[in-house]
C-alpha cells in the first residue's frame, strides 16, 4: 500500500480540508498539505531531502485560476522515472471538468471524487485502489486455487470492478487490476485464462494493453474480452479490428456477461456427426 500523500488545496484551514488530512492521519498515511501552485510542488519535488509521494489528492475549491500552472507539472510526475504516482481529484462536477481541461491526457486521473463527499468516502476509494493496485514486478503474490481457472480482470471504475470481481469469484481465481500496466505485468507471473479489459483506461488504454500482451508469445493466446461503455459504431468497429474474443457494453446484466465468460472458459464438446451403420 502506497503510505504518503500529498494533499493539494488553497487553504489548509478549510475545515474539511483539515478533517480529511487528519482522517488519512489516523488512517496510517504521511500526509503533507502543498498550496495550489506549480512552484510550490516543484520545490517540495526538487528537495532532495524530500520523498515525493506516490499519492497526490487536489481539493479543487477556490483554486481554479491555478489550474493552467498546476496541473500540467502535476500530470509531469505521474509517470517520472517509472514511477506510477495516482491522481485524485476532489471537487464538484464543473470544478473537475474545468481541472482535467489542463490535463494533457485526461485519463490521468485515477478517479474523480464528486462533492458533496464525506471522508469515509475518500478514504474507501483510496483505500480500495491500493488494495487493487499491483506494481508489475510481481511483488504482490495471490493465492491461485489449481483446480479453478483464473479470470484476469482489469478496469479503471473501482465500483465495477468490484461488482465483476464479485460475480466471478466463487467459480474462478480473479486477479482484479486497475491499471493496464499492472496487468500486463499480472500476464507475466500468472497463467490466465481470460482476461476482461476495460477499453478506456488511465495511462495506457485497453487497445495498447491488448496489442502488448498479443506481441509477447508467451501471452498472445490469452483471450480477451472487451469492456466498454461507448457503444458507438466507431468503438465497436475500432474493437472488433483487433480481433478480440469479444466484447461487452457495460451495461450488460450481470448473467449475460457470466454466460458469455463461461462459454470461453468451459466451452461445450463439440459433437460430430454420428456414424451410421
Amino acid at each position: 500500500m502506497s503510505d504518503s500523500i500529498l494533499f493539494i488545496a488553497s487553504d489548509s484551514n478549510n475545515f474539511l480540508v483539515q478533517t480529511m488530512m487528519a482522517s488519512l492521519g489516523k488512517a496510517r498515511y504521511q500526509v503533507d498539505f502543498c498550496g495550489p501552485y506549480a512552484s510550490m510542488v516543484s520545490e517540495l519535488h526538487s528537495n532532495t531531502n524530500y520523498e515525493f509521494p506516490d499519492i497526490i489528492i487536489v481539493f479543487l475549491e477556490d483554486m481554479e485560476s491555478n489550474y493552467k500552472g498546476l496541473f500540467p507539472y502535476v500530470e509531469s510526475l505521474l509517470v517520472e522515472n517509472d514511477k506510477r504516482r495516482k491522481l485524485y481529484l476532489i471537487g464538484q462536477p464543473s470544478e473537475i471538468i474545468r481541472a482535467k481541461e489542463f490535463l494533457a491526457n485526461a485519463n490521468s486521473v485515477t478517479a474523480e471524487i464528486e462533492r458533496p463527499v464525506t471522508v469515509e468516502k475518500v478514504l474507501n476509494i483510496i483505500q480500495t485502489d491500493d488494495l487493487n493496485y499491483v506494481i508489475s514486478t510481481g511483488n504482490k503474490r495471490y493465492d491461485i486455487d489449481p483446480s479453478k481457472k483464473t479470470l484476469l480482470i482489469v478496469d479503471d471504475d473501482v465500483v465495477y470492478l468490484t461488482a465483476l470481481k464479485s460475480w466471478f469469484n466463487k467459480a474462478y481465481n480473479v486477479i482484479a487490476e486497475k491499471l493496464g500496466t499492472d496487468a500486463i505485468g499480472v500476464t507475466t507471473h500468472y497463467h490466465i485464462d481470460l482476461m476482461l479489459l476495460d477499453y478506456e483506461m488511465p495511462l495506457i488504454s485497453g487497445l495498447e494493453v491488448f496489442r502488448s500482451i498479443k506481441q509477447n508469445p508467451a501471452t498472445a493466446d490469452i483471450p480477451v474480452i472487451f469492456l466498454t461503455g461507448n457503444d458507438s459504431a466507431d468503438t465497436v468497429r475500432e474493437i472488433l479490428s483487433e480481433k478480440p474474443a469479444g466484447y461487452v457494453l457495460k451495461t450488460t446484466p450481470p448473467m449475460i456477461i457470466l454466460q458469455k465468460v463461461s462459454s470461453i472458459l468451459n466451452p461445450k464438446p463439440k459433437h460430430g456427426p454420428k456414424n451410421k451403420f
